[in-house]
């Protein structure tokens, strides 16, 4: 059960659940369609360097969090 907890909702990967876009060409863009953010530092993501996306989604979970709680 504390795992489930953790690990939160399991998802299947199909159409209509896609998180972020990554484009190469022409131009170099990452975008998480959940939060907005982007970047067009694509080689810094593909490396692993994930801060910026991850400080968005929890900046994105804390302020729905708060409008379900105020509401």
């Amino acid at each position: 059960k504390e795992i489930a907890d953790i690990r939160g909702d399991i998802v299947e990967a199909a159409w209509g659940n896609q998180i972020r876009n990554y484009v190469f060409h022409p131009y170099q863009m990452v975008k998480d369609l959940r939060t907005g953010q982007e970047t067009t530092a694509i080689t810094d993501i593909m490396n692993g360097e994930l801060d910026e996306f991850m400080e968005a989604c929890l900046k994105h979970e804390h302020q729905m969090v708060e409008e379900t709680t105020t509401v």
